[in-house]
């Protein structure tokens, strides 16, 4: 979606047989850029195709202020020439830097975000044996029906002895509790699993319990998003999987509660201590795939990594948008998770000074250095810089399929739109503007809005000095500046109409 000089990114071709992927980057817009220890001059870096086509994209600085979509400033032509650009490859190595949180949007403001609003589910998504359970009524049954469950089960019926000995604490939300153990399948993974109390009158963290009909929004929403990594026309891997779901009956067990306990020293939790619920209390737990650490808490140094980081959430709201009509509608950086990807490696090259992720050019012929996407039927190959990211938390997200729909109605709750502190806040403020409080209407650009902020929280620092080599430095300043270019093309809504 946000295509930059540095960093550009092409639509390749439709889903058929026959057709060779086509990869272009654009080193330089008019002054040279240096790669590694090399010096290059303005170019293309493509693979030809059997079609003949090219996508040329113009950077930010180039593109059309009264563009409806982003995709629109991209240009197909037919290519003239390729220059093949030597490049060595290099390995990488993991660097994270702490930015500093913004107090007042500590935890995001969940507590502020606590579902006085009521929930619609139109038409359920859900295949013919689960419409049956959703139509009678019962709401209970098609949980069940889902988790393929007779009965609830029991928390050592999920925590089996092997992800006991391996099992912590990672996160908290106002309505319920985070932890990591290994997977059940394949002991060498890790899984997420959330914890949500639920139909309770004890109430958690000051609030009244979700219900099954609450619950049940989240997961309709994450199990369609998972969905799209098998989609044939729209494919994106770019939302956490959910891999399982269980309903479960119990009190909370001690080597849950010496996990919290922990937690709790470490990081001083602000949820209620889970040791209040009593042995009939009911729980909802979902079952992800783990998939790195928080965006807000672990912001790469390197500018290039940061612009490949919005590019995949980009490319990801556009591919849901198209599939399946979407709004993340909380899309702050506490819901984005990066992880280092399989081609990273621990070390770097014999020259530390050498940026890891940005001063090499992506070898076309290994996959592992892009991150594939499918819009429309085209396919795109985002260069990694070293990450991947998966987006999270879909409480307040809408989607629709066919004639079926799933929202949230955020109308009923008043503080969402009252808290102030941090741009996340005005967001809220920007949607509800948008789509004039009705909730239930498809309005994409509240995705746009949630990639402006993003771009705000990713331009932080922008203007800090770099230790790294020369060559280094020069690329880094060059991608700061597309950052910077971002945050402006995108700062007014009315520029862009959606994602896609």
């Amino acid at each position: 979606d946000a295509l930059v000089n540095t960093l550009q990114v092409t639509p390749i071709h439709p889903v058929f047989t026959n057709r060779k992927s086509n990869v272009n980057f654009k080193m330089g817009n008019s002054s040279p850029q240096v790669n590694c220890q090399q010096t290059l001059t303005p170019s293309y870096h493509s693979i030809s195709t059997y079609n003949k086509k090219e996508l040329v994209t113009h950077g930010i600085d180039q593109m059309p202020l009264n563009s409806s979509h982003v995709l629109q400033c991209c240009n197909l032509s037919t290519a003239s020439t390729n220059q093949q650009i030597e490049h060595d490859q290099i390995s990488f190595h993991s660097s994270f830097s702490t930015v500093n949180k913004v107090k007042a949007g500590k935890k995001s403001g969940s507590y502020t975000k606590r579902l006085t609003r009521r929930f619609r589910c139109e038409n359920m998504i859900l295949n013919r044996s689960y419409m049956t359970l959703y139509e009678a009524g019962d709401i209970k049954g098609t949980l069940f029906k889902i988790c393929e469950q007779s009965d609830y089960k029991t928390f050592g019926q999920l925590f089996i002895q092997t992800r006991r000995k391996n099992l912590s604490k990672i996160g908290e939300g106002c309505f319920g509790e985070v932890f990591r153990c290994p997977d059940e399948s394949n002991p060498t993974e890790y899984v997420v699993i959330k914890l949500i109390p639920i139909e309770g009158n004890i109430k958690f963290n000051g609030e009244s319990q979700k219900s099954f009909s609450e619950v049940l929004s989240e997961v309709i929403v994450s199990k369609e998003l998972t969905a799209l990594g098998m989609s044939l026309k729209n494919n994106t891997c770019g939302f956490v999987e959910l891999k399982k779901v269980h309903l479960i009956q119990g009190s909370f067990p001690a080597y849950l509660k010496k996990a919290w306990d922990k937690y709790d020293k470490d990081k001083k939790s602000e949820n209620d201590n889970p040791s209040i619920f009593p042995k009939t209390q009911l729980w909802v737990a979902l079952e992800s795939a783990f998939c790195g650490v928080t965006l807000e808490n672990n912001v790469p140094i390197c500018p290039c990594a940061r612009l490949s980081i919005l590019l995949q959430i980009g490319v990801s709201l556009a591919v849901a948008e198209l599939e399946l009509k979407f709004e993340h509608r909380d899309l702050h950086w506490g819901n984005v998770l990066i992880s280092h990807s399989s081609s990273s490696s621990s070390s770097i090259s014999s020259n530390d000074n050498l940026c890891p992720y940005c001063c090499t050019l992506y070898n076309e012929e290994n996959e592992k250095s892009y991150v594939k996407f499918r819009l429309e039927g085209h396919e795109w190959n985002i260069p990694k810089f070293g990450y991947i990211v998966h987006l999270i938390d879909f409480t307040m997200s809408r989607l629709e399929q066919d004639e079926g729909l799933v929202y949230v109605d955020l109308s009923t709750d008043p503080t969402l739109f009252q808290s102030q502190g941090d741009y996340q806040f005005d967001i809220y403020r920007h949607m509800k503007s948008a789509n004039h409080n009705d909730w239930k209407k498809f309005t994409p650009i509240t995705n746009v809005m949630w990639f402006h902020y993003l771009t705000t929280k990713l331009c932080t620092n922008s203007d800090q000095s770099s230790s790294s080599s020369s060559s280094s430095s020069q690329l880094h300043n060059v991608c700061w500046e597309q950052l910077r270019n971002l945050e402006f093309m995108t700062r007014s809504f009315n520029n862009y109409k959606s994602a896609h």
